[in-house]
């Protein structure tokens, strides 16, 4: 049916809280014109307080981003508030209740008012779990090929995700920052036979240990506070398909042994609540740590580490990977060529020979931060060596354990530690102690960071 913002469709309410999504619609007059359930649910605020009501009145309602600002750059002209980028990283930079974003809507070249999406920042962890759900429609060969290169390694590890796909195990995936650990379980996902059903995210080290019963097993209302209506875990939310524990060895012992009943019984009990609920899903983790090492640390339980690595895969380091650059490198250049508008289409052989030297700590997302980063300063159509970042124009970073090509996630606990802070130091004296700077040369999170500083007594105000 045709919309008319300015002149509400009657059945513009219902057709929105059938969408069951944080949806909500603003006329050209930046009032409240449509509001479905799910942005009921993310806000606590029914249709009635907000229908015909300016939208910035969800400021008032702990959101993370300026829903005012956001209608402004609308009338602006701006096609859209906020890219998905950009709300992952104020996900990640605030503590607020919902993150708002606004995408202005133009019929006939006529300004029709915005469509709002409200992403509930207490039960998702912003745009991993919907990236991961639709990119789980994909084929599983095309799934499959996005893991992109043609070394052996690589072709070892696509073997190894075809047989952990034929049969419905736990598997654990082990690897290296920035391998392509979560990529590796979407395609394990979509050659399954659980493709039908959903691929549903979490990192385990990005939520507040608090949080994380439930977000895993969901709570009931009144449970604790803040908690006022029933809420599902994503064990039931990925009923019929898999569940997906990314750096798992960071989880607390308190979530590792609810962890463990649920995958012993295979039915859970949401916080708060007297039922158990039987569960239908296969669980796929990863790590970049080594577990058996935390185990005899006693740091992880080893009856759960059993029962996560059923079938073990291992991403291969980049280093390992011997003429995979030379495939890398041209994707990544046309996929942000294409992105950012630009006419680059090569790379001066200048440039790629400080590819080729640089040892990729941070591995292929790492790769992809630093051609990313020449954009911003290359002119015309080729790369050159003075647009890639300053780490591989100097000195390569050293690898975490001199002369061992497994890496530090691979090497023994004692040494991987020491090497671990060691290269976290190196990093942060050459960012100056910026630390969003430094997870990106590392290819971990700000949270990830963060904890690593915590745990080896970095100094946090660490300055040169």
């Amino acid at each position: 049916m045709d919309l008319d913002l300015g002149r509400p469709h009657p059945d513009l309410p219902r057709v929105l809280g059938a969408a069951g999504a944080g949806l909500f619609a603003v006329d050209p007059d930046g009032r409240i014109a449509g509001w479905s359930e799910g942005a009921a649910r993310a806000t606590g605020l029914s249709d009635r307080e907000v229908i015909a009501e300016p939208c910035s009145i969800l400021d008032r309602g702990g959101a993370a981003t300026d829903v005012a600002g956001l209608w402004r750059r609308v009338l602006e002209g701006a096609p859209f508030a906020e890219d998905l980028v950009a709300i992952r990283h104020a996900a990640q930079a605030h503590d607020a209740t919902v993150l708002v974003d606004l995408r202005r809507l133009e019929e006939d070249g006529r300004f029709a008012g915005a469509i709002g999406t409200i992403v509930d920042l207490t039960r998702h962890l912003m745009a991993d779990r919907r990236l991961a759900r639709v990119r789980a429609a994909l084929p599983a060969t095309e799934a499959i090929g996005r893991i992109i290169g043609e070394s052996e390694a690589l072709r070892t590890v696509l073997a190894q995700i075809e047989q952990a796909a034929a049969i419905d195990v736990t598997v654990l995936i082990r690897g290296e920052t920035g391998t392509g650990k979560e990529l590796a379980a979407r395609a394990v996902h979509a050659a399954s036979d659980r493709r039908r059903g959903p691929l549903v995210c979490v990192n385990c080290a990005a939520i507040p240990e608090a949080l994380l019963a439930s977000e895993l097993f969901g709570h009931v209302r009144g449970s604790f506070t803040g908690a006022l209506r029933d809420k599902k875990g994503v064990f039931e939310e990925a009923r019929g398909g898999i569940v997906f524990l990314d750096e798992i060895g960071d989880l607390e012992p308190t979530a590792q042994v609810k962890l463990l009943r649920a995958l012993q019984e295979r039915e859970i009990r949401r916080v708060g609540g007297d039922q158990t609920i039987s569960i239908d899903v296969r669980v796929v983790s990863a790590t970049n740590r080594d577990l058996a090492a935390l185990v005899a640390a006693g740091e992880f339980r080893e009856d759960l580490y059993y029962r996560l690595r059923v079938f073990e895969l291992s991403m291969p380091p980049l280093r390992q990977r011997s003429g995979d650059l030379a495939v890398l490198v041209p994707r990544f250049i046309e996929e942000l060529a294409a992105r950012h508008d630009r006419p680059v289409r090569s790379i001066a052989p200048e440039a790629m020979a400080c590819i080729e030297r640089y040892r990729w700590p941070g591995n292929v997302r790492e790769l992809r931060n630093a051609i990313e980063h020449a954009f911003v300063t290359v002119e015309g159509a080729e790369i050159r060596a003075e647009n890639l970042p300053p780490e591989l124009r100097g000195p390569a970073i050293p690898p975490a354990v001199p002369g061992d090509e497994r890496g530090p996630s691979m090497a023994g606990h004692g040494d991987d530690e020491e090497a671990e802070r060691s290269r976290i130091v190196a990093v942060l004296r050459k960012t100056g102690g910026r630390k969003s700077a430094a997870a990106t040369l590392l290819g971990m999170s700000r949270v990830t960071l963060w904890k690593r500083i915590k745990k080896y007594g970095i100094n946090p105000q660490y300055r040169v």
